[in-house]
């Protein structure tokens, strides 16, 4: 079935309520949808294997939201009740913390408006459909078909318009041949000597003249992209000759930017003579890196300087990690420091006790004057003074915000295009200028730049944008392909201002270098080239420490291991250095041994390193974490290797995990006879101990999985009289689900029942809940309930307030609701439960239903002052909702008001959210919006954007849209990080409503300069979205690039998503398509399978049917266990059957 599979997921509430599911299931399978529910379940799987599939393999899951439904979703239901609902919530809460909260295929609905206050609070914030008529419905269904109500017109053809292009004055001057030196020094330019600005120069006075000899032993330079923070630290170096300079910046893309950070600060400081780092770093993870480094700043005149140092900066405090935070208090509150720590930032770098006591500087953009000045220097520097009239000096340093970055980009730009065009593209300032918008002008220009620039130039400058710091002129050496020089091809660069140099080496601008990345992941075989040669610099400098210059060189090996991870020969990592190896070893005690990387990179470094060990070197924990890494990698041979080096890692004291990695190798490459034979090794090893049950479990697991249910029920009968085994609860529980599945129904009891005699049995009540559900289901009811009543006076039981309440479920499934209510009467007093709001709500429940509403009111009252009630907020929201429904809301309200006096409640958003849908309900709006403002008053509250979010929802109600934006902008204006990114989408969705688009814009590009944001992602495509509403979709493009480039920004994959649907809108198939392969094989950020399937769409649609094939097969080869990939492989098979031959290779499912 080729229709989109929709998954409806909902509680059992009422035959009437089932029809209304059945009768939505029917409308969309006669509307083309393939809908699954689970009355139409047609297969043996188990339940939980089946709902996960279903859920999985859903293009959209449907939630009906009911107040049962939120019940068992927020497991707040009695046990065994509502377990399918339990199950899918906790899968539809990891499909939703997988996608980083991005939701664009689980949606709420409900039959009736009243249940909206019931939508589960992951779920909220996402859209809703009320189906409660025609409508309705096609909204729902619009949705799942994608078919909106309005399409959006095509584009027209460009009007002709006129236009003429000035005819240069003179000849282009023609090079002088250079000379064919490698190392031939650069000679400085004027403008690169002089440092523009009197705030700038005064900065640069500060520093040389009073911190660097009498100052704190930290300062910090922040200021925005482009504003010279770098150029100044390089005048700082450059005054001070006679001071050690030691320049580095952490890199996000490892697994630990701090720790790689400090390695490379250690092989610096080595190579000046000062070992103390490296010392540390010999000692594997019992080093102290941190006290090492403050030792050598407490003793040394040395200046360390920490370029891009807001990639240490946490997202959303804009704080250091703790250790650096520690350790720059230590420093800073020592006594006669000798040396000094400069700190460069461009991000705003929050004031803490870390930093409290260290001079903090903010390089500002220059004036008007200065941007005039530094102008048209530029321009009589490259000879184009007659290409802008001076009295336009003045507009172009204000258009570009005193930027000298942008300012020189301008100047290159003029070489190939005229003033107008290209000072059109420069923000209009209106206040303060965003830097942002400044950086988007010159990513513009430099675009434009490089697509004048000739083949050669090109791809030497992207071979070069691989560095991820300074490089010296040594790594020139290795550039021979060119018919010019290296030299001379870096002369150009530099003359473009494409390429800047310093007393710390050559960088490229980080713009055009972001640009040159971007371009060169589409070309994988340029790409791996371009990181070899740089992976062969940095092996020059490890195997060659004495070479001339060495000690000057930016060495790194967290740089080496980078190039050769990503040229595909990260197994040569070995061979750089044997002592750098063998720390980044030893950096793995044995908690960390059982934990694979998270990180791709730092995975494959452990691979490597871990293999080139001689085997005599390999400690167990190591062949346990490299056959770990292995079985996580699984390529090729993986998996045997694995299996080669667990099997080392077993022994007399081998850890439990060991063996549990050895039965599931084993199991899976030999069998099921290889993985008993490991069991029974594991057993002779561990014996009785305390990790023994979990080879058995295990190993009964894998036997079950096989179908081999007896082999599974006889060994885990033989663990349980094992003297002295740990955990027989969980061995008692699997075995008698083993004996379920093979039909051994009364087995399964009489084991149970033997199972809650044995002396070592720590959950009795687990045990006995199992036997009483089992009996129950088999109609043997009086059974179960004779069971449980004896249970609740045996020694030693647990989990009373479980067995009370399934003994009641008991009775009254039995038609003894009376007596099931006096049973829970008496147990809401048993001291022996630890917590019994369950039991008050269940026998409030059956009071109403046997129409004694008044006394569950009133039992309920009760409840909530009980010392047996450890929670009191569900049964205040039970007892609100219950009188809610009997018709005395305002009684409910004051109980709930109340509540806000409660000092166990008052600070409970949920309470004033609850009281508010009362009011609600009583169609008081005025009293709801007061409640949920008062709850927003309390100060000490926290997760008020809820309360603000309901708060403006329900003004919008009443046609108040200036005031529900009000409401939003206030708790934008707060300092709640949480959740505010979906206060600003709303907020931006009122505004619009308000036909305020354009505030609405501006509110999203507010929203992506707040550091804090935590789904900053969000923003993005919002904004993006808006932009392309109102005709300006190229902006909203560009927008988007800017944040795919952001490291670790939340939701990147959403933003390639929208951003190729823009481009795909705007007729720019191909240029989406470049787009979306630069983001499948770019860094890896999450599952990218919507990527390759929205990239092969794309290629089909463009006749490129072979390569669609070939993407998909290749997302299928990285992940085989993605049905949606292979399905999409199917559907283009049907949809093309037969054309190509190569199709008929295809795999079928």
């Amino acid at each position: 079935m080729n229709g989109k599979r929709v998954f409806i997921s909902y509680s059992h509430d009422s035959a009437e309520h089932r029809d209304k599911v059945l009768g939505l299931g029917a409308c969309l399978l006669r509307d083309g949808c393939d809908c699954r529910i689970d009355l139409y379940k047609d297969t043996d799987e188990d339940w939980p294997l089946w709902m996960t599939r279903q859920l999985t393999e859903a293009d959209f899951i449907v939630c009906v939201v009911t107040e049962t439904y939120a019940r068992r979703f927020n497991d707040k239901e009695l046990p065994d009740r509502g377990l399918g609902v339990g199950w899918e919530s906790g899968l539809i809460r990891r499909l939703l913390y997988q996608k980083k909260l991005h939701n664009d295929r689980i949606f709420p609905v409900f039959f009736d408006k009243s249940d909206d206050h019931h939508i589960p609070l992951e779920l909220v914030g996402y859209d809703y459909f009320i189906l409660d008529n025609h409508t309705g419905y096609e909204t729902l269904l619009r949705k799942v078909l994608n078919r909106p109500l309005h399409l959006k017109p095509s584009i027209g053809s460009e009007p002709e318009l006129r236009t003429s292009t000035a005819t240069p004055l003179f000849a282009r001057p023609s090079e002088e041949p250079q000379s064919d030196r490698i190392d031939a020094p650069a000679v400085e330019s004027p403008l690169e000597s002089k440092y523009h600005g009197k705030q700038r120069r005064g900065l640069l006075q500060f520093f040389v003249s009073d911190w660097l000899p009498n100052g704190p032993p930290v300062a910090i330079v922040q200021g925005f992209p482009g504003s010279g923070k770098t150029q100044l630290a390089s005048s700082i170096v450059e005054q001070t000759p006679k001071v050690i300079v030691v320049r580095h910046e952490p890199q996000l893309e490892t697994q630990n930017p701090s720790l790689d950070l400090l390695t490379d600060l250690a092989l610096d400081l080595d190579y000046e003579g000062i070992p103390d780092l490296m010392q540390e770093l010999e000692k594997g993870a019992e080093g102290d890196l941190f006290n090492a480094l403050l030792v050598t700043l407490h003793r040394e005149k040395i200046l360390i300087i920490i370029d891009e140092f807001q990639r240490l900066l946490s997202p959303n405090e804009n704080l250091p990690p703790d250790q650096w935070q520690h350790f720059f208090e230590r420093l800073i509150n020592a006594p006669h420091v000798a040396g000094r720590l400069l700190l460069i930032s461009n991000r705003y770098v929050k004031r803490a006790r870390w930093c409290e006591k260290s001079v903090s500087r903010e390089l500002k953009g220059l004036t008007e004057l200065e941007s005039a000045e530094f102008l048209s220097e530029s321009l009589a520097l490259s000879g184009l003074t007659a290409n802008v009239p001076s009295d336009r000096f003045v507009e172009v340093g204000r258009r570009l915000g005193g930027n000298p970055r942008a300012i020189k980009t301008l100047v290159e730009g003029l070489k190939y295009y005229p003033m107008d065009e290209l000072i059109s593209l420069a923000p209009r300032p209106d206040g303060t200028l965003n830097p942002e918008l400044v950086q988007d002008f010159e990513r513009e220009l430099i675009e434009r730049t490089l697509s004048r620039i000739d083949g050669g130039l090109l791809r030497f400058m992207r071979r070069l944008a691989v560095y991820r710091r300074p490089f010296r002129n040594e790594i020139y050496a290795e550039y021979t392909d060119s018919e010019l020089p290296p030299h001379s091809l870096r002369k150009q660069l530099i003359d473009r201002y494409l390429l800047e140099f310093s007393n710390s080496g050559d960088t490229l601008h980080p713009l055009a270098r972001e640009i040159s990345l971007a371009r060169l992941r589409e070309d994988n075989e340029e790409w791996c080239l371009a990181h070899g040669l740089a992976a062969n610099y940095y092996f020059n400098v490890f195997k060659n420490p004495q070479i001339s210059g060495a000690k000057k060189l930016a060495s790194s090996y967290a740089e080496l291991r980078h190039h050769l991870f990503e040229s595909g020969r990260i197994d040569e990592l070995y061979q750089a250095s044997a002592k750098l190896s063998a720390f980044a070893i030893a950096l793995l005690p044995k908690p960390a041994q059982s934990k694979v990387p998270d990180n791709l990179e730092t995975l494959e470094e452990h691979i490597a390193l871990i293999s080139a060990l001689p085997e005599t070197q390999r400690t167990k924990g190591l062949e346990y974490h490299l056959a770990l890494c292995l079985k996580h990698r699984n390529i090729g041979d993986d998996l045997h290797n694995a299996l080669k080096h667990v099997r080392r890692a077993t022994g007399p004291h081998a850890y439990y995990a060991v063996w549990l990695l050895l039965l599931d190798l084993e199991y899976t490459i030999n069998g099921v006879d290889a993985m008993m034979d490991a069991q029974r090794e594991a057993i002779r090893f561990l014996g009785s101990g305390s990790n023994a049950f979990a080879v058995y479990h295990h190993c009964a697991h894998l036997l079950r999985k096989s179908d081999k249910l007896d082999d599974a029920i006889k060994l885990l009968e033989n663990a349980v009289t094992i003297p002295g085994i740990a955990c027989v609860t969980s061995l008692i529980s699997l075995c008698a689900r083993c004996m379920e599945e093979a039909g051994r129904f009364d087995d399964a009891i009489d084991f149970l029942k033997k199972g809650v005699v044995m002396t070592n049995v720590q959950e009795l009540g687990t045990v006995y809940i199992h036997c009483a559900g089992l009996l129950a289901r088999l109609n043997r009811m009086d059974e179960a309930i004779t069971f449980l009543k004896e249970g609740l006076y045996v020694p030693g039981m647990t989990k009373y307030y479980s067995v009370y309440l399934l003994l009641a479920e008991n009775l009254v499934n039995e038609g003894r609701d009376e007596e099931a209510i006096r049973l829970l009467k008496s147990g809401v007093h048993d001291s022996r439960v630890l917590d019994a709001k369950l039991m008050y709500r269940y026998v409030a429940e059956l009071l109403v239903k046997n129409g004694r509403t008044s006394e569950a009111v009133s039992l309920l009252q009760r409840g909530i002052i009980s010392r047996q009630v450890k929670d009191q907020l569900p049964l205040y929201h039970y007892l609100a909702e219950l009188l809610g429904k009997n018709g005395e809301s305002n009684t409910g309200v004051k109980i709930l008001k109340k509540a806000m006096t409660n000092p166990r409640t008052r600070l409970e958003p949920s309470i004033y959210r609850a009281c508010a849908d009362l009011l609600s309900n009583a169609k008081d709006l005025d009293g709801a919006i007061e409640v949920l403002q008062k709850g927003l008053q309390e100060p000490k509250l926290k997760e008020k954007n809820q309360l603000a979010q309901k708060c403006a929802e329900m003004a919008v109600w009443q046609g108040r849209l200036d005031e529900a934006i009000a409401i939003l902008l206030t708790r934008i204006d707060g300092n709640e990080y949480h959740n505010i990114d979906f206060i600003y989408k709303d907020c931006a969705d009122y505004m619009v409503k308000a036909n305020r688009i354009e505030e609405a814009i501006s509110l999203m590009k507010r929203g992506i300069e707040v550091p804090g944001l935590t789904n900053k992602g969000v923003i993005y495509q919002k904004c993006a979205k808006l932009l392309a509403q109102v005709g300006r979709a190229d902006e909203g493009i560009k927008l988007l690039q800017t944040a795919m480039q952001i490291p670790r920004l939340p939701g990147r994959i959403m933003l390639y998503q929208t951003c190729s649907d823009l481009l795909a809108e705007l007729g720019q198939a191909r240029e989406a398509i470049k787009l979306l392969k630069n983001g499948i094989n770019g860094p890896r950020m999450g599952n990218i399978a919507s990527l390759i399937m929205r990239c092969a769409e794309l290629l089909a649609a463009e006749g490129r049917l072979e390569e669609a094939i070939e993407l998909l097969l290749k997302g299928i080869n990285n992940s085989p266990n993605d049905r949606q990939l292979s399905e999409r492989l199917v559907k283009l098979k049907e949809l093309y059957g037969g054309s190509p031959s190569f199709l008929d290779k295809l795999p079928t499912q």
